[in-house]
């Protein structure tokens, strides 16, 4: 992450991926919870500080792969805490390996269901344009308009509005200003990914003729 990226989120509460670990094992996941306090040195990074076991330490900004908003941070490196206040970190190699240390959050079975079933009863634009969100992690409302225009989709300016009222995917910054951005919230992330971009195993997501509750039943 380029530095200076999280200016604007100090004082936010995040959770760290792949979660820190303490004495060698993976914290639970009720103590990762850490609050954003400052920048140090010329915008190098960030301070960090957890909420419960009181941990201090600082994240370079080259160390952080990612702050998917509003609460998630993922890094390049594994955290470590110890006795006394001891934090340290262990790059990790850029990869796959490194990747799959990701660890991302437990799935609901009831939180995929629904998931399954609002896709269904989603138009095949909505579709495209949900996941377009996804891949591109942020949008402001003119760029989802100008996307569905490029796909010849007809009513992008009310994409948030009625995508939102069948799924709940959505959340946006300024719920009463014309002007905002939007993103898909965290809990669903992950379930998305898997229903959306794994083509070869949820094809029936991408076809305009599925049926509502046919996923969930399967």
């Amino acid at each position: 992450m380029h530095k200076g990226g999280l200016r604007e989120d100090i004082e936010t509460i995040v959770k760290v991926l792949p979660r820190p670990k303490m004495n060698g094992s993976l914290i639970v996941k009720k103590r990762n919870f850490w609050l954003i306090v400052q920048e140090y040195g010329e915008a190098d990074g960030i301070i960090l500080l957890n909420t419960v076991t009181n941990h201090e330490g600082p994240i370079p900004y080259d160390s952080i792969r990612e702050f998917r908003k509003p609460d998630m941070l993922i890094l390049r490196a594994q955290v470590n805490l110890g006795r006394d206040g001891k934090f340290s970190m262990e790059p990790l190699s850029d990869g796959l390996d490194s990747e799959m240390q990701v660890e991302v959050e437990d799935i609901l079975p009831e939180r995929l269901v629904h998931a399954e079933i609002a896709l269904n009863k989603c138009t095949e634009e909505q579709k495209i344009t949900i996941r377009e969100l996804l891949i591109r992690e942020r949008m402001t409302k003119a760029e989802v308009q100008e996307f569905c225009r490029s796909k010849g989709f007809e009513k992008g300016h009310e994409f948030f509005g009625v995508a939102n009222q069948l799924t709940s995917f959505l959340d946006r910054d300024d719920h009463h200003a014309a002007v905002f951005s939007m993103w898909i919230k965290p809990t669903f992330v992950p379930i998305l990914e898997k229903l959306l971009l794994d083509s070869q195993k949820h094809k029936g997501f991408s076809s305009p003729h599925s049926q509502p509750g046919t996923a969930a039943d399967s």
